[in-house]
């Protein structure tokens, strides 16, 4: 059944979408058709859990930018390789249904694009910066590549997002938008942010707790009793931080930190990264 006609346009569709709305057009079709044909309904979430979308597009292989463990993915793909971080293609039907409702509330967060996006150009000197000043791609691309998705939209709050999972098989994901405005910091720093959160989740596995030493590093700052989200934020930019101070990105920083904390944040991202390759060559 799972080359019954219907099953295979229903998923193929899916598949050729390229704009988010396209997209979504597809995807509640699929839902409505498999509510309408129950005996259909595991063939075609078995087809679709089978289909080039798990593995990202079949002509994406893994091609190392640059030398780089990094893989873009452009607007026009960007939508549909999204799907995987909301639905769970292991074939369930049930589990698939209810992932592709949460892809469709995921569409609807996206709008027209407003300020112009991080060019690719931008987004390779921040990714080279950051590996060849403190190796941060040998950390968050170690296991599999790492992949970022250029959306051609604009989100209705973040300009930029990042996903890593605690499988080491699936990849990091950097999910690049359209930003709301540029008025607080530029689009390569709101990239190198990202990183920073990139960085942050592969170091911890644990939303909720930044890296080790983090608080004395505050401290010695002056800055105490921050929250969770406000820890969360302070290492992204951090690394930032330290990844833009370089001739080449620095007109990138924001102007008021320039002669301050630079040398700061570059001494603990050292630190941390250093640190992780430590403990990588202890587990040997």
């Amino acid at each position: 059944m799972g080359n019954d006609p219907a099953v295979i346009e229903h998923v193929s569709r899916i598949v050729r979408s390229q704009p988010i709305d396209e997209l979504k057009s597809s995807v509640t079709a699929f839902i409505e058709y498999a509510g309408a044909n129950k005996s259909l309904e595991v063939p075609l979430c078995k087809r679709l859990s089978q289909s080039p979308i798990q593995f990202w597009k079949p002509y994406m292989e893994p091609m190392p930018n640059r030398g780089m463990n990094v893989i873009f993915i452009p607007s026009e793909d960007a939508p549909v390789a999204m799907m995987p971080s909301c639905v769970p293609l292991n074939g369930d039907s049930e589990a698939t249904i209810k992932g592709l409702h949460r892809f469709l509330e995921r569409c609807d967060e996206f709008s027209e694009p407003m300020e112009a996006r991080v060019t690719e150009a931008e987004m390779e000197s921040v990714l080279s910066a950051a590996q060849e000043r403190f190796g941060i791609l040998d950390i968050i691309a170690h296991f599999s590549p790492l992949k970022i998705l250029c959306l051609n939209n604009t989100h209705r709050v973040h300009n930029c997002e990042c996903g890593i999972t605690d499988d080491h098989s699936r990849e990091a994901v950097i999910f690049v938008y359209h930003p709301r405005n540029v008025s607080v910091h530029d689009r390569v720093f709101i990239f190198a942010h990202e990183i920073g959160h990139a960085l942050h989740l592969t170091l911890t596995s644990d939303v909720g707790r930044v890296p080790d030493r983090f608080d004395e590093f505050n401290e010695s700052l002056g800055i105490e009793k921050l929250t969770t989200i406000e820890k969360q934020e302070t290492f992204a930019d951090a690394t930032a931080i330290a990844i833009l101070n370089c001739d080449e990105l620095r007109d990138h920083l924001p102007t008021q930190l320039l002669k301050v904390l630079p040398p700061y944040f570059e001494k603990y991202i050292s630190y941390v990264t250093g640190d992780y390759f430590r403990k990588l060559h202890w587990q040997r």
